[in-house]
């Protein structure tokens, strides 16, 4: 193993580790010879490629549409289908020419893309096709699976990530596996393009793109399923996304998302009103037999929890984790014990395990910020302890007394946690 390559190594762990970011990193490797100095034009390119496809496309487009009433039926299936064959020559010869090059990847995806979009819908508007947006929607997934497959691209993959999204919400009939199935592809092409040499920059932007659009998606595919099935799937896959296996520079994203929607899902989980029988806990009918929905949902909880579980013991570093990551990580479990309990005369306990929860977060994530000057974690824990004392404000029946002084404790608590800070950093300098 060559002396490069185990730099290389040793700087991922210290980076997993927390011991130096990924930047410090990189100005290593190219400090030591180990790596190229990163170009700052990179996104530019992305940029370029990308708005001039679509230009392009689009000025071409309305070209068409000046004189299209004018045209014959012949004329306007040529013009329909003329682009489309352009664009496929272009990105054929990208593919077989230029596939490690960024710009054209990014500029024949784009262009092939809108192209076919613009087809599809001239010749709908030619022979007076109708049909659910949903529908046009689904096709150009369809179609637009080769394009990820083939040669991976930002451009394709946030455009198909983005139709996905949309689907997934406009057609609230679908069946959960349509989603899962059209999932599948733009999780290997972003695999693969995570495979390619010098693309940090990109694969940052797509992972964010990618948790957003699950995160948001994810509601619309299962939006039959039982609100039981939604929180016992929610916690898993945000639990998944916490301890996600990806490079660090992308794994901000997921933590992001995951940090957000556990705090979001916690927060809502403290009202007590929630956890009635008639709000979460509908009577269940089993003479109506289990919708498709439902076993739907039951499979994706099941992949769900392996991935979790195989992270936890075989991939997690228990005993280097803190107290905090712990707390994130065994939410499924609180989920798991709050679902039997939610539907029993215990309600009430759930309530209190949800409130003490996310208060033990919040005081834990300040704690370890204190102690490690992470001004990050301090936040994060200040801001679940201000969102949960501003829901019991409008929540509860304490007097204007007792809330203007738990408010006081707050703002006491913040200046010494600042004056901690202060002290840990004349400790560390000294």
């Amino acid at each position: 193993m060559s002396n490069h390559r185990k730099l290389q190594q040793q700087l991922q762990t210290w980076v997993d580790q927390d011991i130096i970011s990924e930047e410090q990193a990189e100005q290593i490797l190219v400090f030591e010879g180990a790596a190229p100095a990163r170009s700052s034009a990179n996104w530019g390119n992305i940029i370029a490629g990308s708005l001039a496809a679509l230009l392009i496309g689009g000025g071409i487009v309305l070209i068409f549409a000046y004189n299209w009433e004018s045209l014959g039926k012949t004329a306007r299936i040529a013009l329909s289908f003329l682009p489309l064959i352009a664009a496929q020559v272009l990105y054929g010869f990208a593919y077989f020419k230029y596939r490690n090059e960024v710009v054209w990847k990014e500029a024949a995806t784009g262009f092939l893309a809108t192209m076919l979009t613009a087809c599809i819908a001239l010749i709908s508007q030619t022979y007076n096709i109708g049909g659910a947006m949903s529908d046009f929607i689904l096709l150009l997934l369809i179609l637009g699976i080769p394009l990820l497959l083939l040669m991976p691209s930002a451009s394709g993959i946030c455009l198909y990530l983005g139709g996905l999204t949309y689907w997934a919400y406009a057609d609230v009939d679908q069946s959960p596996t349509g989603y899962w199935l059209l999932l599948l592809p733009v999780i290997f092409s972003i695999w693969q393009f995570g495979q390619q040499e010098g693309s940090k920059i990109r694969s940052h932007f797509i992972i964010w793109s990618f948790a957003v659009s699950f995160a948001i998606s994810w509601f619309g595919a299962h939006w039959k399923a039982s609100l039981a099935s939604y929180l016992l799937g929610t916690s898993f896959w945000l639990a998944v996304f916490y301890m996600a296996i990806i490079p660090n520079y992308a794994r901000h994203a997921m933590r992001t998302v995951a940090l957000f929607g556990i705090f979001q899902m916690s927060l809502l989980l403290t009202f007590f009103y929630d956890w009635r029988e008639d709000q979460i806990f509908p009577e269940f009918s089993f003479e109506a037999g289990i919708p498709w929905n439902d076993i739907s949902q039951m499979v994706v909880i099941l992949i769900a929890a392996i991935l979790w579980t195989w992270l936890l013991v075989v991939r997690s570093k228990w005993n280097t984790l803190s107290w905090s990551e712990r707390g994130f990580i065994l939410f499924p479990l609180l989920i798991l014990l709050a679902v039997p309990l939610g539907a029993s005369p215990l309600a009430y306990v759930v309530f209190l395990l949800m409130n003490a929860y996310l208060l033990g977060l919040g005081i834990l994530l300040i704690q370890e910020g204190i102690e490690l000057v992470n001004m990050s974690r301090i936040n994060l824990g200040l801001l679940a302890l201000l969102l949960l004392a501003g829901v019991r404000f409008f929540d509860s029946n304490w007097s204007l007394l007792l809330k203007g002084c738990a408010f006081i404790l707050l703002g006491i608590m913040a200046l010494y946690i600042r004056w901690r800070i202060v002290k840990n950093l004349e400790a560390t300098t000294t």
